[in-house]
């Protein structure tokens, strides 16, 4: 009996190995040729500037090369030319491709050093379609600067406010040969974007989610045509609008949904607003329209951090609590980083789960408000004690993130995320930004395509 549960076992590792080895295989066949040309501009930026972009560049020479990955790097200088380099740099039929512009950007202007105009001439000497676009860059998950470049890529990844200069994080490039598709591959590396802003994560980073929202979106371009004619009606529908109320309909769009550049405001939010003013039922079907195309109701359930009432067992109860199913936020951990102690200020540690002390807290009312989601942390844990702290009066309780990201298959966005530490002005955000109505951009911006179709804005 023993004999034949050893040749059982024998024959079952044998089968195991077998499985294993073409699992293996087929994963290593599976693998995808990328080649990808990253593009720093910001030549006469700061020093703090100039060191974003040298750490960026060291983090991609790091990246081994491989049959299945190239990657070539242009930093914008005297002796540098844009249009010699993006004509050597894809020279694969079989490879995907990934142009990634890494720079100041001003919205419609485009790039800060390359304004639209000068993008789209340069992008048109391409020989070859790119599959993933990504503007590194503040505000360009803009409706009128995508729609200006939605022929030179399939997907496109932008940030609809400011974003940090450290940028996206280069090393997830290394994973680009296992995503089989241009959308994996943009979605993967959006995620990548939001997580490398971890609190838990070393790293410039982590000192800036407070102040900055690092939203990410990724844009099927194809259907931009169809929703930019749409937005043609949507520009009608405004300037019908009695001049108070014009007025008034702008100044609370600038006041609660504009981005750190005030003239960009979030175009979901327009549309809300703009719904709430309208009387004629056609004209609110036409706006409702849109809102689902942008699946905003599913955004609007993507709160930046939000907000958990927890109702106290007894009186002076006292609540122990940790982070990501009790991995994080034990005493150690919770004094040397901030984001802990933002969530709740505790009284004392004591001892809990995994042998650590954990924060505690003496409840003095009948419930506390916690807000305890923020990068790198995707669950809240806590349990009750008695006054005394020598009794346990509940269970323990987990909370989990339900809402980190929002993929759809609406007419525009297919994803979008944010970081969790700035609040409720997070919650402002619906992925694409568009310049406010009645508003002077340059002269520029008249001529482009998006407003020769749509007619947003008129001299």
């Amino acid at each position: 009996m023993v004999m034949k549960i050893m040749l059982l076992q024998k024959r079952l590792s044998k089968t195991l190995f077998a499985l294993f080895f073409l699992f293996v295989s087929a994963s290593v066949m599976a693998e995808t040729k990328w080649e990808v040309a990253a593009l720093f501009f910001g030549q006469y930026e700061d020093s703090s500037f100039q060191e974003s972009i040298e750490n960026n560049l060291t983090e991609i020479s790091k990246i081994p090369a491989s049959k299945f990955l190239k990657i070539k790097t242009f930093r914008a200088g005297a002796n540098q030319k844009l249009d010699t380099f993006l004509s050597k740099a894809f020279n694969d039929p079989d490879s995907k491709k990934m142009l990634i512009f890494y720079g100041h950007g001003v919205g419609p202007s485009g790039l800060k050093d390359l304004n639209t105009v000068a993008l789209k001439k340069s992008l048109s000497a391409l020989k070859t379609k790119i599959d993933v676009m990504w503007f590194d860059a503040c505000f360009l998950a803009n409706i009128e600067f995508l729609f200006e470049m939605r022929s030179f890529s399939t997907y496109s990844i932008a940030s609809e406010e400011a974003e940090f200069t450290s940028g996206l994080p280069f090393e997830s490039l290394i994973e680009l040969p296992i995503q089989n598709s241009s959308k994996d591959a943009a979605v993967f590396l959006a995620k990548s974007f939001i997580d490398s802003y971890s609190y838990l994560k070393s790293g410039t980073q982590t000192h800036a989610v407070n102040t900055s929202s690092a939203t990410i979106s990724v844009v099927e371009n194809a259907k931009l045509q169809n929703f930019a004619k749409k937005l043609k009606s949507i520009a009608k529908i405004i300037k019908s609008l009695p001049a108070e109320t014009q007025s008034s309909l702008k100044n609370k769009l600038v006041k609660k949904f504009s981005m750190e550049k005030p003239d960009l405001i979030d175009l979901g939010h327009l549309l809300i607003e703009l719904r709430l003013i309208t009387k004629d039922r056609a004209t609110d079907d036409e706006i409702t329209g849109l809102i689902r195309q942008l699946n905003i109701d599913s955004v609007k359930k993507l709160k930046s951090n939000p907000r958990i009432k927890i109702n106290s067992p007894a009186p002076n109860a006292v609540m122990v609590y940790g982070f990501n199913y009790w991995e994080n936020g034990f005493e150690k951990e919770f004094l040397s980083n901030e984001l802990f102690s933002l969530t709740l200020k505790q009284d004392k540690f004591l001892e809990g789960p995994h042998n650590q002390k954990w924060p505690a807290k003496t409840l003095k009312g009948s419930f506390t408000i916690v807000t305890p989601f923020a990068p790198g942390i995707k669950s809240f844990e806590y349990y009750f004690l008695d006054a005394n702290g020598s009794s346990v009066l509940t269970s323990p309780v987990s909370i989990s993130r339900t809402h980190d990201i929002v993929e759809t298959n609406g007419e525009t966005l297919v994803y979008s995320a944010y970081t969790q530490r700035v609040g409720k002005l997070a919650e402002r955000y619906t992925g694409i930004n568009i310049t406010i109505f009645n508003s002077a951009p340059s002269m520029d911006y008249f001529e482009s395509e998006f407003n020769q179709l749509t007619r947003w804005l008129s001299l």
